[in-house]
């Protein structure tokens, strides 16, 4: 023993030796893995005295861990023994606790007991753990054991510990507490309440070391699942209103306010129920009428933890209250009354702490979180309460915002917390009415204000913006720019808030946070009221054009209000709202354009000046804020354009202000062409020039060529998936002015897609980010042709590169794990049908049309077929439509040369029958798109039900002769088999294996063998008990339906359907019968009449029986109810079967069954 602790210290030793370490560890597995090691390691853990380093202390942090542990290791021999093998276990369990009459019990047993109580019902009780089936019956097998006697005994014991310990020894008394809490969720309710447990549980309520585990025990009893009437008896019996009334809930006030919450929620559901009689609910709500103060009291309460305990409770009277509504039933006296004090007291909840300093660095980021998070769930019950009684809702808000304001504007002095609550409710309000009720004035009097006219005109003249907390200034100017529409009914209160907003308090708040969410509150603002900012443009941009200057900060920095880090990048995006909305005022109608330009020049002559002093300097690659810095210039200057309103399409801006912006795109392009390499100039660029085109128009197309060649060169995925949609813009702004430009660079942009697209992703993230850039090269595509600009595909200078571009649209067409991206494929496909196709009046694009007839209408018909096609899914539900219409558009535009191809070509390819042909030939001519849709899709969703391959399709002898096409099924063939050498993937042959070029055939029991089954491509399609090959019908061929010697001889084929009777098989039925043959296994039981099955175990793979279905002398195992359905179909006259169940005494698992008359639920 000695040994083995000392190769445990230096196992476990920090500082021991690696050497060491590893012959100690492997010391340690030797005595593991050997026979006697545990008794060895048991002994050492029974020793006393203990070893010296296991001192007490470590002893006693580690012992409630190990009684814990052990307490599971004995439940989990409990699942296994009781009640078969240790029938007693409880007893013997209880005797180790027990002691001669008048000694006191063992606090080191009892523990143990008491734990070990605790974990059986955690294992066999605890609904939230996932178990399998197995597990839940054996649960139930030991409840239904225990429920016969051993709870009662149980029950009695516990009771018996928690009065003796709860003098001696309160954690044993809290365990003994928890177990009957944890029990009465399935056992008998009278076990517990009863007048001798309930009186110690109502003392244990006075009892400081106990009352906690009284209440949670009591709450457990509240939760039972009971009847409505019982548990409403019960309520009743336990009289806990009159309870909670008389407790000191100073110390544990949480509790007892959870205690109320599990009352409350227990009442709602009772009175809920439709099922009891108007009597007994209004029992029931009497009940929770007198436990309404206890909540409203809970809720009110200083700590958080307390308020949010009965939130459920609060969640379900509303709930109540709102069906009551609904059913148009009137509230009475004391509801209203409630309703206006849990009003009260829900907003007067949302203000802030007293401890509470918003913004204080010291402050802990969770606690700030877990408010908001209460005050969002607060908010949730006063929009409810608004729902309900609209007028309460709106009094009490109006009253608490104007005392508030009219306090501020007399010169009291207020805390922030009410301010700061006051501007809140007030911006809640707009949330919780509906849109018809977001009034500013009154709808008959446009002069008189509404409600919330009022609150919002009071909170602007009342000046509480300049009130000296930030949380104040913040929330009022949240308010305004929510409430902006005020301002058009009384714009003359615009000009108190534009000074606001450009004062300390807003734009220029000391505080970051505060500024930063300022400018882009100002921009809302402005941009919402355009139309009224003209005679104050001016003086605004005089007053923000210190917050102009452009300064880069390092990339992170920390945020002061919870000292973690952020991107310093976040501050300058705020920023570029500044930037915008100067553009926006500057770009007024209302503006001479002289003013317009003197502005813009204003503007951005410091932003050029900047770029042009940075391009004077050498680069220092060094310098992380040289770059950043350019860039922030060039995203101003956009940002500025992205304010000035939008030219028409195909238009140039003809204003004076145009030369100052193009100025600016040079600017742009010089810092471009220098610093292309750096992403970061990309990106900027980028961003500029898509503002540029909206407002410059055709002007800026000059510059096209040079910005993209810049951006081309060395952009990375990242940005060609951003880039492609912008190249989009300007085909679809410019249109026909742009065509050269895109002739000319159409070649170097598709090659740098291919490039991308050819690369090997070499990680998730890169897989994804491809997948994005091909959805932007097919939406790229798509522009063209809606901008119409087709035709620089098919440029004297591009047309050598259309087939590339061809191959890559049908290579994503033909990908069926993504239908959004197929879909998009041959949505370009059709814009190039209708677009190239050759007519009898126009001419079509040189080798389309050839392109078309040998690889598009195959794919049409071969994506749908693919096994991976989902037929039942939205997307490719659409991929289908497209599909369709190829083919609708491709006949209407080629008429007879369509049908010919059809006819003499494609369909002869795949052995398709004349007649089959022809009716589809008819169908897409004579059907309109949604018909031919329709008519297309059957057979598809055929092919999908029967398990997604095309094997289903060939044997469905259900179809039509017009859509067995597509399924590749002759009527005059015996079978069909998949071959890599067609396109298709469909290939049908003649009864003759060699007339089908098929040279190898392999045994269908032993694809290793010899004999007749034909072979294509190591692929059979049908039949079982291959290994995985598999042939769809026995071909006429001499000898072929008994493929292996040793099988018996099949007397009943395949499923055929309507097809004649191959050589050799028997019974070819004219109505489909089995799917496939049956199994065959060699060590199956021998069935008289009946090929050989599958083992006993399995109960599946019987052929179809009927009313003289012969005697069987081995039942195959039931797998679980109700799989009854396999067995073999015989009517109510059919003999006694041995060995099959009767359906309705079935045993799970059952490997014998007893005999029963006829098979259950049997089905061909």
């Amino acid at each position: 023993m000695e040994q083995i602790e000392q190769a445990v210290l230096y196992a476990l030793g920090p500082h021991v030796e690696p050497n060491l370490k590893a012959q100690a560890n492997a010391y340690c597995e030797q005595v593991k893995n050997s026979p006697d090691g545990w008794q060895i390691c048991l002994q050492l853990f029974m020793k006393e005295p203990k070893a010296p380093h296991d001192s007490y202390s470590h002893f006693q942090t580690a012992k409630k861990v190990i009684r814990n542990k052990a307490a599971q290791s004995v439940t989990l021999l409990f699942a296994y023994v009781y009640p078969s093998s240790w029938p007693t276990f409880f007893k013997d369990m209880m005797a180790l606790v027990q002691t001669p009459a008048g000694t006191p019990s063992s606090e080191k047993s009892a523990d143990f007991f008491l734990r070990l109580c605790i974990t059986i019902d955690e294992e066999i009780a605890r609904l939230d753990i996932p178990r399998n089936r197995d597990e839940v019956v054996r649960n139930t097998n030991i409840k239904d054991t225990m429920r016969m006697g051993d709870i009662q005994i149980l029950a009695s014991f516990w009771f018996e510990l928690l009065q003796e310990f709860r003098s001696a020894n309160p954690n044993i008394a809290q365990l003994a507490l928890r177990n009957i809490g944890a029990y009465i969720a399935w056992m008998d309710i009278s076990l517990v309440v009863n007048d001798q447990v309930m009186s110690a549980l109502y003392e244990l309520l006075g009892d400081a070391n106990l009352r906690i585990a009284a209440c949670e025990c009591l709450a457990d009893i509240i939760s039972k699942g009971m009847l409505p009437l019982d548990k409403l008896n019960m309520i009743r019996m336990l009289n806990l209103t009159e309870t909670l009334g008389r407790l000191d809930l100073a110390k544990f006030v949480e509790h007892v306010a959870r205690l109320t919450n599990v009352l409350g929620i227990e009442l709602c559901k009772i009175y809920m129920d439709n099922s009891l009689s108007s009597d007994a609910k209004a029992g029931a709500y009497a009940l929770i009428e007198q436990t309404l103060p206890y909540m409203l009291k809970f809720l009110a309460n200083e700590y958080d933890d307390t308020s949010t305990a009965v939130f459920a409770f609060v969640n379900d009277m509303l709930t109540i209250f709102k069906k009551q509504k609904k059913a148009m039933q009137p509230f009475t006296q004391a509801q209203q009354e409630f309703l206006g004090s849990l009003l009260s007291v829900t907003i007067m909840k949302m203000k802030y702490d007293d401890e509470t300093d918003w913004g204080n660095e010291d402050e802990e980021p969770e606690e700030e979180a877990l408010f908001v998070e209460m005050r969002k769930n607060l908010r949730i019950f006063t929009d409810h309460i608004a729902a309900i009684n609209e007028e309460l809702y709106v009094r009490y808000v109006h009253s608490v915002v104007l005392e508030t304001l009219t306090k501020h504007k007399s010169g009291v002095k207020l805390d922030w917390r009410e301010v700061e609550l006051c501007l809140y409710v007030l911006y809640t309000f707009g949330e919780a009415l509906p849109k018809a009720a977001m009034q500013f004035v009154s709808t008959e009097d446009s002069s008189v204000l509404s409600p919330l006219g009022e609150m919002v005109s009071e909170m602007v003249s009342s000046n509480i913006s300049a009130y000296p907390h930030p949380s104040a200034a913040l929330q009022f100017f949240e308010n305004i720019a929510r409430y902006y529409q005020y301002f058009e009914h009384r714009p003359d209160q615009l000009p108190q808030v534009l000074a606001a907003f450009v004062d300390t308090y807003g734009v220029h708040h000391s505080l970051k946070q505060i500024r930063s969410r300022c400018w882009y509150l100002f921009h809302r603002f402005v941009k919402s009221l355009k139309s009224k900012m003209g005679p104050y443009v001016e003086s605004v941009l005089s007053s923000i054009g210190d917050l102009l200057s452009i300064q880069a900060e390092p990339p992170v920095e920390t945020n002061t209000m919870d000292g973690m880090p952020i991107p310093a990048a976040s501050t300058f995006d705020s920023q570029l709202y500044l930037f915008e909305t100067v553009g926006m005022l500057i770009s007024l109608d209302a503006i001479d354009v002289g003013k317009q330009t003197e502005y813009l020049k204003i503007v951005l002559e410091p932003l050029v000046e900047g770029i042009q002093k940075s391009m004077s300097q050498a680069y220092n690659p060094e310098d992380e804020l040289f770059l950043l810095q350019l860039h922030h210039y060039i995203m101003a200057m956009g940002s500025v354009a992205k304010g000035f309103p939008t030219v028409p399409k195909e238009s140039a801006a003809t204003q004076p202000w145009v030369i100052v912006f193009k100025q600016a795109t040079e600017i742009i392009l010089n810092v471009l062409q220098t610093f292309n390499r750096f992403e970061v100039i990309r990106d900027a660029a980028r961003f500029s020039f898509a503002r540029f085109i909206t407002c410059l128009g055709s002007e800026v197309l000059p510059y096209l060529p040079t910005l993209i060649n810049s951006l081309l060169t060395e952009c990375q995925v990242t940005e060609l998936v951003d880039f492609l949609p912008f190249i989009g813009l300007a085909a679809h702004k410019f249109k026909p002015m742009i065509y050269n430009v895109m002739d000319e660079l159409l070649l170097p942009l598709v090659k740098r897609v291919f490039d991308f697209l050819n690369a090997t992703p070499s990680g998730t993230d890169e897989a994804l980010l491809l997948v994005e850039l091909r959805k932007s090269y097919l939406n790229f595509l798509m522009s063209l042709f809606n901008a119409n600009l087709e035709g620089v595909l098919v440029s004297e200078r591009n047309i050598g590169h259309l087939n590339t571009i061809l191959q890559t649209v049908l290579h994503f067409s033909k990908d069926n794990n993504d239908p959004t991206i197929q879909k998009m494929a041959f949505g370009v496909f059709l814009k190039m049908v209708y677009a190239w196709c050759t007519t009898e009046q126009q001419p079509g694009v040189s080798g389309f049309d050839q392109f078309v007839y040998n690889e598009l209408i195959p794919t049409t018909f071969a994506v749908p077929m693919n096994a991976a096609f989902n037929v039942a899914d939205g997307q490719s539900l659409l991929v289908f439509g497209e599909m369709t219409s190829i083919q609708k558009v491709v006949c209407s535009k080629q008429g007879n040369q369509f049908i010919e191809y059809m006819n003499n070509v494609f369909f002869p390819s795949i052995q398709c029958p004349r007649e089959t042909a022809e009716r589809y030939c008819q169908a897409v001519q004579q059907y309109d798109v949604k018909e031919f849709k329709k008519y297309f899709q059957e057979p598809v969703v055929y092919r999908s039900s029967r398990g997604g391959s095309i094997s289903g399709m060939c044997r469905n002898s259900k179809l039509s002769a017009a859509n067995a096409f597509i399924a590749g099924l002759s009527l005059d063939s015996a079978f069909c088999l998949a071959s890599a050498d067609i396109e298709m993937g469909i290939f049908c042959a003649a009864a003759d294996p060699k007339a089908a070029g098929v040279e190898e055939v392999v045994c269908v029991a032993d694809p290793k063998g010899e004999g007749c089954a034909p072979k294509a491509d190591g692929v059979l399609l049908g039949w079982p008990n291959t290994d995985g090959l598999t042939v769809l019908f026995a071909p006429k061929a001499d000898g072929c339906p008994n493929a292996d010697p040793v099988a018996p001889k099949l007397e009943v084929a395949p499923k055929l359907g309507a097809l004649p009777n191959p050589d050799g098989f028997p019974n070819a039925f004219a109505e489909p019968r089995e799917e496939v043959a049956p199994k065959v296994a060699p060590e199956a039981p021998k069935l008289d009449g009946c090929p050989k099955v599958l083992p006993a175990d399995r109960a599946d793979g019987f052929p179809n029986a009927g009313a003289d279905a012969p005697k069987l002398d081995v039942c195959p195992k039931v797998l679980e109810p109700p799989r009854l359905d396999v067995a073999p179909k015989a009517g109510a006259d059919a003999p006694i079967l041995e060995g099959f169940p009767k359906a309705d005494v079935v045993e799970p698992n059952a490997d014998v069954c007893p005999n029963a008359l006829g098979f259950p639920n049997a089905d061909v």
